[in-house]
C-alpha cells in the first residue's frame, strides 16, 4: 500500500508539472511568440543610403477610472490590466523588432487628462511612462496633445494644457531629422474662439511660417484630422465606412474647413499625420499658395490600444532619406484571442483538478472510523433502546452486537461498523464524497502557481 500511495503521489505531481508547463507555454505564445512574429512582418523602407526611421503612435490613450463609469472596480481594473499588458508587449516588441531612431505620438496619450486632478495625474503619467519607457536607443517626442489630453476648441483648459507641456515637451514646436521638418501643432487650442491666453500661441507659431522660407520637406503633426469631402474613400486599409464628421462633448471630428485652408497654406505640409479617428484613412488635400497648386496627403493612423473599436490595432512607420519620404502601415495582434485562451486554460485546468479530486476520493471509498470517544458516546446512547424505534422488533444490546449483524438494520449496522472498528460509507452529502474543501484548496493553490508564472513571463 506504501509503494502504491508513493507512486500515487509521484504521478500526480508529474500531472501538477506538467500543467504548469501548459501554462508556461501559453503565457510564452501569447505574450512572444505571437505579438514578435506579427511584427516581424512588418518593416522600414530598405535603402542603401543613411536612413531615418520613425515609429509613429496614435491614440494609446490608457483607460482610467473614468472610462467606464458603470464598470465595477474588479472589471475596471481588469481591463485596465489587460489593455496595458497589451500596449507594453507590442511597444517593447516593436523597439526591439524595428529599432526605431525616434517615436512619435500624435495625441490622446490619457483618456482624461483634460480633467483630472494633480494627484492623479501624475499616476497616470507614472503609468504611461511604464508602458512607453524612454531609452537611449530612441527619441521619444509626445509633444502633440488630444482632446483627451486637454480638451477641445472652447473646452480646452489652459491648465491642463500647461500641465500637458511640462509632462510631455512643448506643443507648437519644429524640428530637423532625417533632413524633414517636424512640425508639432496644437490645433486644438488653436480651435478655441474665446481666450486669447489659449489660442495666442498657436495662432502665433502659425503666423510665424507664412512667410517662412521652405527649403526641406515638411511633416505635420496633428492630433485631429482636417476638413475633407466625406464621400472621398480613405483607402483599403480602413477598416470602417467613409470617414464621418460629426461633433460631441470636447470632440469633433475634423477641423473648420477654413481653419483646415489656413493651416495648409501657413504650413505648406507634404505631409500630414493625425489620429483622433483610430482607423485609418490616407486623404490629399490640394491647397493653393500664390496661385500655384499644392498636394498634401494626409495619413490618420490607427490606435495602437485594443480598447478603441477596432479589429487590428496599428502603427505607422516613416522612413526618411535625403527628400524622399517612405511610409507603411504595420498592423499589430488581434486583441483579445490571448483573454479567451486564457479563459479556456483555466476552465479545462478546473476540469483536471476536479478529475484528480474525484480519483482520490473513489479510491478510498470507506474511511476507517476509529475515534474511540464517538464510538464510545454513540455505545452509551444506543444502550437499551429497542430496534422497533428504526427497523425490526429485535432489541439489540451491547453485549449481543458481538455475536449478530443485524444487516437489515441502518442503525444496528453502523453500531456495528464503530464497535468492530470497519469501514463506515461516507456521508451521503455531494460535497463530503467530493472532498470540496480539499478541491477548493487544490484550485487556490493552483491559481497561485500560474498567477506567480504569468507575473514572472509578463513582467508586471
Amino acid at each position: 500500500m506504501g509503494l502504491r500511495t508513493r507512486a500515487s503521489s509521484t504521478l500526480r505531481n508529474v500531472d501538477v508539472m506538467l500543467l504548469l508547463l501548459a501554462w508556461c507555454a501559453v503565457f510564452w505564445f501569447h505574450q512572444t511568440y505571437i505579438p514578435r512574429k506579427v511584427i516581424e512582418q512588418c518593416s522600414f523602407h530598405q535603402s542603401n543610403s543613411t536612413t531615418f526611421t520613425v515609429l509613429m503612435i496614435a491614440d494609446p490613450q490608457l483607460i482610467d477610472n473614468h472610462t467606464y463609469p458603470g464598470r465595477n472596480k474588479i472589471l475596471l481594473g481588469l481591463s485596465k490590466h489587460t489593455v496595458d499588458t497589451y500596449l507594453t508587449r507590442n511597444f517593447r516588441h516593436l523597439i526591439s523588432t524595428l529599432h526605431p531612431d525616434s517615436v512619435m505620438f500624435v495625441g490622446d496619450l490619457m483618456d482624461n487628462g483634460r480633467s483630472s486632478e494633480d494627484n492623479y495625474y501624475e499616476r497616470e503619467y507614472s503609468r504611461f511612462k511604464n508602458i512607453f519607457p524612454d531609452s537611449d536607443s530612441y527619441e521619444m517626442l509626445t509633444n502633440v496633445p488630444g482632446n483627451h489630453d486637454v480638451g477641445w476648441a472652447n473646452g480646452v483648459k489652459k491648465h491642463a494644457v500647461g500641465r500637458f507641456n511640462m509632462h510631455f515637451g512643448e506643443s507648437n514646436t519644429v524640428i530637423t531629422r532625417g533632413n524633414h521638418e517636424f512640425i508639432f501643432l496644437d490645433s486644438l487650442s488653436l480651435s478655441n474662439t474665446n481666450d486669447e491666453s489659449i489660442y495666442g500661441p498657436s495662432s502665433r507659431f502659425m503666423q510665424e511660417f507664412k512667410n517662412r522660407r521652405k527649403d526641406k520637406p515638411r511633416i505635420l503633426l496633428t492630433h485631429v484630422p482636417l476638413f475633407r469631402n466625406p464621400d472621398i474613400d480613405c483607402g483599403p486599409m480602413r477598416e470602417g465606412g467613409k470617414f464621418p464628421l460629426t461633433q460631441g462633448y470636447q470632440y469633433q471630428t475634423v477641423l473648420d474647413n477654413e481653419l483646415s485652408e489656413e493651416i495648409l497654406a501657413s504650413f505648406k505640409p507634404d505631409l500630414i499625420l493625425t489620429g483622433d479617428d483610430h482607423d485609418y484613412c490616407e486623404y490629399n488635400h490640394e491647397y493653393h499658395v500664390n496661385e500655384t497648386s499644392y498636394i498634401a496627403k494626409e495619413i490618420t493612423v490607427k490606435s495602437i490600444s485594443m480598447a478603441m473599436g477596432i479589429q487590428r490595432p496599428a502603427v505607422e512607420l516613416l522612413t526618411l532619406q535625403n527628400e524622399k519620404l517612405y511610409f507603411s502601415i504595420c498592423h499589430l495582434e488581434r486583441p483579445y484571442r490571448e483573454v479567451i485562451t486564457y479563459v479556456l486554460l483555466a476552465a479545462l485546468t478546473v476540469v483536471i483538478i476536479f478529475f484528480w479530486n474525484n480519483t482520490h476520493i473513489r479510491g478510498r471509498r470507506y474511511q476507517p472510523l476509529a475515534n474511540r470517544s464517538i464510538r464510545n458516546k454513540l455505545a452509551n446512547y444506543v444502550k437499551g433502546i429497542e430496534v422497533d424505534n428504526f427497523g425490526p422488533a429485535t432489541t439489540i444490546l451491547v453485549g449481543q452486537a458481538d455475536q449478530e449483524t443485524p444487516a437489515s438494520n441502518n442503525f444496528a449496522t453502523s453500531w456495528w461498523n464503530l464497535k468492530h472498528h470497519t469501514r463506515a460509507p461516507i456521508g451521503s452529502s455531494l460535497f463530503t464524497k467530493l472532498n470540496f474543501g480539499v478541491f477548493i484548496k487544490k484550485c487556490a493553490i493552483m491559481s497561485l502557481c500560474v498567477a506567480i508564472l504569468y507575473i514572472n513571463m509578463v513582467g508586471i
